[in-house]
């Protein structure tokens, strides 16, 4: 036998963190330009994200605030690539406008939740 078949192999990790920073650092940089789709802005990256954290908020005491306090930030962070998705969205204007209504009354409703 050769000493390169003594050696054990060294196998890669089942994921690399570095690559999901990157990954997501992208994603967040895509997000905050306004360059992804007004659906996926509004949809996905919006209502689903911040509705996951309130039902996973919801069993929770401390810890059910704290994750709250995130979906609050989350929400205000949302404004401006909901805002800037919905000017560079090609279709039918009137989802554009809905889109910034609805996110300028969100707004509202999270800064109203922060001062009471």
């Amino acid at each position: 036998m050769t000493d390169q078949e003594n050696k054990p192999s060294v196998t890669t990790p089942a994921f690399d963190i570095s690559k999901i920073k990157a990954e997501a650092e992208t994603r967040i940089r895509a997000l905050w330009a306004g360059e992804v789709p007004l659906f996926h802005a509004f949809w996905i990256y919006g209502f689903a994200v911040i509705a996951g954290l309130a039902i996973l908020a919801a069993p929770f005491d401390l810890l059910g605030s704290v994750i709250n306090l995130i979906g609050l930030a989350w929400s205000l962070f949302m404004i401006k690539p909901i805002w800037l998705a919905a000017d560079k969205y090609q279709g039918p204007q009137h989802w554009a406008i809905a889109a910034k209504i609805a996110v300028v009354l969100g707004g509202l409703s999270t800064l109203a939740t922060l001062l009471s």
